[in-house]
């Protein structure tokens, strides 16, 4: 598999997933509270996510992608951007999270390509500086960090680089 058709692939599992947002106005106070309790904990999250991520591993229905080709990729987090490069090649995607899950959620929105706005469910779990996430191709979020043979689910497992 060629290395733009590889990372053309990851990029488009990594483009396509949207939380959809509740009514407020039919919040009460007690759930308004909880979910400003929410959304302090995201908030706090990201903080933990923003930055630069170099990619350690990668696996696709059971199956480890070439070191080599790993070598190349980065990944920026930004406030509600993923953002993925080869060093020719990059990609920016929404997210969202769901911090009170377990484990936690992400959801990917793609903003271009065939697609675009199309969801990616996924769970993530951020240790120190080590960042795992799994996302599945068939629509269905994963439950477990791990892939196997047949599977529809992607894993990637991230190491955050320090600040220039």
């Amino acid at each position: 598999m060629t290395r733009r058709l590889l990372l053309g692939w990851i990029l488009c599992l990594l483009a396509c997933a949207a939380m959809s947002a509740g009514d407020d106005a039919a919040k009460t106070d007690d759930a308004a509270k909880t979910d400003a309790k929410t959304d302090d904990a995201v908030k706090k999250e990201l903080e933990q996510l923003k930055g630069a991520w170099k990619l350690i591993k990668l696996e696709a229905a059971g199956v480890a992608s070439n070191p080599k080709f790993m070598e190349k990729l980065t990944f920026t987090i930004g406030d509600d951007t993923f953002t993925l490069s080869d060093g020719e090649l990059h990609s920016t995607t929404k997210f969202t999270l769901n911090v009170t899950a377990a484990p936690k959620h992400v959801d990917i929105t793609p903003q271009e390509g065939p697609q675009k706005d199309k969801p990616v469910p996924g769970i993530y779990e951020l240790n120190g500086d080590v960042l795992k996430i799994c996302f599945a191709r068939d629509g269905q979020r994963p439950a477990a960090f791990a892939t196997k043979a047949g599977d529809a689910s992607v894993l990637m497992e991230m190491k955050k680089q320090p600040v220039k």
